[in-house]
């Protein structure tokens, strides 16, 4: 007897171990609070490249103009998490030069994996536990 379903979904099941590897971030919006010095009022625009350890860590690099121009560049790190259903979420810290100064910057994301091996990617935006975000920002982090 033979017996053929066109019913059966195919779910799709995340962990950590999703997310292993090097990733190449890109992403663009707007601060429409200025925190000074750090974030001007203005466009933002940055790329970075980060590394995941399939364990919930990461660490990279990033370039970013924002605001009047200003250029910005440096590593930041931090810590991932990946629910069953593909949601990410992330806490990590950015270093930030004003000056001859760093300040360290705790930043979060939350979004959504999709795709698999070389297709892959996280879809995201900037939010913050305390409610307020002084930027609409969206990003996307492609396997490479």
């Amino acid at each position: 007897l033979f017996i053929l379903s066109t019913s059966t979904a195919w779910a799709r099941h995340c962990s950590q171990e999703t997310l292993k590897g090097t990733y190449v971030a890109s992403e663009q919006g707007q601060f429409v609070t200025a925190i000074p010095p750090i974030f001007p009022l203005g466009p933002f625009v940055n790329t970075a490249m980060a590394t995941f350890d399939g364990v919930g860590n990461f660490s990279g690099e990033y370039v970013a103009v924002i605001g009047n121009g200003t250029v910005r560049t440096g590593p930041f790190s931090g810590t991932y998490s990946v629910g069953s259903d593909c949601t990410y979420s992330d806490d990590f810290t950015v270093d930030i030069t004003i000056g001859s100064g760093v300040i360290p910057v705790a930043l979060h994301h939350q979004g959504f994996i999709t795709g698999e091996g070389i297709l892959q990617e996280v879809h995201y935006v900037y939010v913050d536990p305390s409610g307020v975000v002084p930027g609409v920002i969206s990003g996307t982090l492609k396997k490479q």
